[in-house]
């Protein structure tokens, strides 16, 4: 899958890269490669100016608090290193939606059939809102990373860490809140899972001292019987 992930995303990138080398680039503030701004449009810029001046409101106007911090936070920690904020939102993009991409993909294949798991992990990369996975400085990406990744590791019965990374998915979008209480019914449904398997599991001592350790001698409350 990562394969597929990434002959989409050359393809788009030559795409993107066109285009750009046909418009001047109007934005002061863009030091990155000249190529990148196709994927930098609209929303990109509140990102932008976040990353680089903070949060900030004016009454009676849109103003950055509108947008989560989840991204914003990931690209300033990677343009901190590589120096360029431009180029670290593609790249937080990009690379979120690559493991996004591979966690779905496992996944799907661990419930469906294989040809409905391919099926699925296909939609998924060709979709067309599945552009804002391979590059927009967009938080779209990453909150499908967080989202999916939290309820992997619910499944795992990894509670804290999915509680973690769920707070992330719901700091990442507004639509975040939704992961939020679908993890909570999940929970739920695992916990009463979980309960019920072990009220219905032989108890391996009281088994014991029926004299017998085979599935035919089980125990039912105080009583041993078997088979």
């Amino acid at each position: 899958m990562a394969a597929s992930f990434v002959s989409v995303a050359l393809l788009l990138a030559v795409v993107v890269a066109i285009a750009s080398a046909t418009v001047q680039r109007t934005i002061p503030f863009l030091t990155g490669p000249g190529w990148l701004d196709g994927w930098f449009q609209f929303d990109s810029g509140w990102y932008h100016a976040i990353v680089t001046a903070g949060y900030d409101y004016t009454p009676g106007q849109q103003s950055s608090i509108a947008f989560f911090p989840t991204y914003p936070l990931a690209v300033k920690a990677v343009a901190a290193v590589i120096g360029d904020v431009q180029l670290a939102g593609t790249l937080v993009g990009v690379g979120s939606g690559l493991a996004a991409v591979l966690l779905f993909a496992g996944w799907v294949r661990s419930r469906l059939p294989r040809r409905s798991a391919n099926l699925a992990v296909a939609v998924l990369l060709l979709y067309p809102f599945s552009l804002y996975l391979y590059g927009a400085m967009y938080a779209d990406s990453l909150f499908l990373l967080t989202a999916v990744g939290a309820f992997l590791l619910l499944e795992r019965r990894s509670y804290v860490l999915a509680g973690l990374v769920g707070a992330l998915a719901t700091a990442g979008r507004p639509v975040g809140v939704a992961v939020a209480a679908g993890l909570v019914v999940r929970l739920l449904e695992l916990l009463a899972q979980d309960r019920g398997e072990g009220d219905h599991a032989p108890s391996s001592a009281r088994c014991a001292s029926c004299g017998g350790d085979t599935p035919a001698c089980c125990c039912r409350g105080s009583a041993c019987s078997g088979g």
